[in-house]
């Protein structure tokens, strides 16, 4: 597998990427416009984020977006990781981590990924290639919430 990191070229090539995401994890965002994605990308890039394309056969089949975490200093804040369909399930998104871990990303950082409690085949996927859980974050969205109860 060959990979490159991404330009300011690849900004609509990762949007669309992003855009399958979002939809198949069910993301709030699935429920934006492509124009709100490649600008989301474009703010990524600016901000400090780093992408990889990752290739075989001369196609792109997996993109990986992370940064240095800038609240701690010992930390890769992988944001974003995405296998195309027809690609899951054959060791794809090993070797991208397996890429990233050893040819990317310093073996002296704590790794970190967020993902939506509902997403179980993430959540296995990344157990699988050694994240553990580490904390939980709670929602409540501005209809759930009960102001009576602020004396």
């Amino acid at each position: 597998m060959k990979y490159r990191f991404a330009t300011p070229d690849d900004i609509q090539l990762l949007a669309r990427m992003n855009m399958e995401l979002a939809d198949e994890e069910q993301h709030p965002n699935r429920l934006k416009s492509e124009g709100w994605f490649r600008d989301r990308m474009g703010q990524f890039f600016e901000s400090g984020y780093k992408s990889v394309l990752f290739e075989m056969e001369e196609k792109i089949v997996a993109y990986a977006l992370y940064r240095n975490d800038p609240e701690r200093y010992d930390t890769i804040y992988l944001r974003q990781m995405f296998v195309v369909p027809e690609k899951r399930r054959g060791g794809v998104g090993k070797k991208v981590i397996g890429i990233l871990n050893g040819e990317i990303w310093p073996g002296t950082k704590r790794l970190t990924v967020e993902v939506l409690c509902h997403n179980e085949i993430a959540l296995k996927f990344f157990q699988s290639v050694g994240y553990k859980i580490y904390s939980l974050e709670l929602e409540m969205k501005p209809e759930a919430r009960d102001l009576s109860q602020s004396n």
